[in-house]
């Protein structure tokens, strides 16, 4: 998914010259590991070294992803609160009490 994916956000427009960056990407290991990658956007600023990786975690319920995104968010700083998203999942970004980044997901079932 590139950022011109996105439907549009008041307050959050994408640069045109940016639009073709890589927003959301995903490479499966196994059933069980894959790998999430982005570009690093200029509108949402220089990714620091060190807060550069974000583990990501996806479960099989919206009540189990509530679950681990509120014991990880708990003394931490949420960035995006877990909520549906416009590419069908259930989903939340939050950085934990020790500073590590978390993506926590609940993908719908396709229909």
């Amino acid at each position: 998914m590139r950022f011109n994916d996105a439907p549009p956000m008041p307050g959050h427009e994408i640069d045109p010259k940016y639009g073709n960056l890589i927003m959301n990407m995903t490479l499966p290991i196994s059933k069980e590991v894959f790998l999430r990658g982005s570009d690093g956007h200029p509108n949402y600023g220089k990714v620091p070294f060190g807060k550069n990786v974000t583990l990501s975690v996806e479960v099989e319920s919206k009540e189990k992803a509530d679950k681990i995104f509120t014991a990880l968010a708990k003394d931490g700083i949420v960035a995006m609160p877990i909520a549906d998203v416009f590419w069908g999942s259930y989903f939340g970004m939050t950085e934990d009490q020790f500073g590590i980044n978390w993506m926590v997901s609940f993908e719908y079932p396709k229909k």
